[in-house]
Formats: structure tokens, C-alpha cells, sequence
């Protein structure tokens, strides 16, 4: 099995030294930092694997402007990390497989967009056509943005996808905890714990604590 380094503090330890090349679906609420996840991994893939970044509503500008907690200058004028910006949902399966078709990791930010314009099919297919045209040769981050859309989609989408990370933030008394729940992983290696971290300005943090369970 192919494995890959997030390079994440702390993240690719509790794998093994790496995950296993897939299409992973990344879902979690706002604010719980399931988008600085894949923008952490966009930037600190790139050099290996060449990264699309493709957004619907988002600006270059604006897409630039949320990866400042990276250095993305060098990546971008070298094409390691490519910005597509607001996509148009007619022609976004065309322009993801022409990406995947070159060998580039392909994010796409986020499917919940797609699904809030009624193209809950289109998304679907598209989960599917990426997973099935990469040929496991390279990583693929799908975000989801949990309740925008209903359970039985949520899970539908999660079903398509060879692996699922799930974002969790939980508030009690005033204090914040955050964890990371790989929900489902080809092969099945390691599914069953939880993940405490938390968001710094550099992106995620994960806690070596005991409390990984």
C-alpha cells in the first residue's frame, strides 16, 4: 500500500509514519478547522505531489489570503500548488479530471457548495471520478462542511470516499475541545481512536497528551 506524509506535527506518527494514498472526504463544522487541515496539507504536499486547490466561491485573492499561514509564493510560481477560483459547477468535473489526469493532488473547497446549488449528483460523481481516475498515485482532499446539507447526504458522500476525516469541537463551561476522528481509512489500520488538537497560527497542532484514545 502506498503511503503518504502529511508532515503535520505529531499527525503522521499515529499512522505509521504516513497515510495510505487515497481520496479522503474532510467534514466538519465551521470553525473547527477542517479548512485549515487541507490548507495545511496543500502547502506542505505540494513539493511531492502537486496540488490543485479548486474553490467555488472563493476569489484567488481571497483563496491567498486564508493560506497566509503558509509561505505560498515559491509553491505557486513553480505550479507546485495551482489556485483554481471560483469554478463554475457546470464545468467543474471537466476541470478536476483534466487535473487528476496529470498527476496533481486535487482539494476541492468544498462539495457542500456544490450541494447547496442542487447538484447533490454532480457531486457525488464527482467524489467517484476522482477516486477512480487518481489510480491511488496520488492523495485527494474533498471538503464537506458539515449540516449544510441533510444526514442522509453526509453519508452517502462519506460512502463514496476511500477514507473520511471527521472534524469535532465541543464546548463545555466556556473551554473548547477539538478532535480529529478517522471515521473510515483503506485497510482499516488504526480507525478506532480520536485525535485531540488544536489551531495555532501555523496551522494544526496535534496533542501528544494521553489523551488519544
Amino acid at each position: 500500500m502506498n503511503i503518504f506524509k502529511t508532515h503535520i506535527a505529531g499527525f503522521d506518527e499515529l499512522f505509521d509514519g504516513g497515510m495510505p494514498v487515497s481520496t479522503f472526504l474532510v467534514i466538519g463544522p465551521p470553525g473547527s478547522g477542517s479548512e485549515m487541515f487541507v490548507r495545511e496539507i496543500s502547502y506542505r504536499i505540494a513539493n511531492k505531489f502537486n496540488v490543485s486547490y479548486v474553490s467555488f466561491n472563493s476569489s484567488l485573492n481571497g483563496i491567498q489570503k486564508k493560506l497566509n499561514e503558509f509561505d505560498t509564493s515559491k509553491l505557486e510560481k513553480e505550479n507546485k500548488l495551482k489556485i483554481i477560483s471560483n469554478e463554475k459547477f457546470d464545468s467543474i468535473i471537466d476541470t478536476v479530471i483534466s487535473e487528476v489526469n496529470k498527476k496533481r493532488s486535487v482539494v476541492i473547497d468544498s462539495l457542500s457548495d456544490l450541494i447547496y446549488e442542487d447538484k447533490e449528483n454532480t457531486a457525488k460523481d464527482l467524489l467517484k471520478l476522482i477516486t477512480e481516475k487518481s489510480e491511488d498515485k496520488t492523495p485527494n482532499f474533498v471538503l464537506l462542511t458539515e449540516g449544510m446539507q441533510t444526514t442522509e447526504i453526509e453519508i452517502a458522500m462519506q460512502h463514496y470516499a476511500e477514507g473520511v476525516i471527521h472534524f469535532t469541537t465541543l464546548w463545555d463551561k466556556g473551554s473548547i475541545t477539538r478532535f480529529i476522528s478517522i471515521r473510515k481509512i483503506r485497510g482499516g489500520m488504526k480507525r478506532e481512536r480520536t485525535i485531540p488538537y488544536i489551531l495555532t497560527e501555523n496551522g494544526i497542532k496535534i496533542e501528544t497528551s494521553l489523551r488519544i484514545t
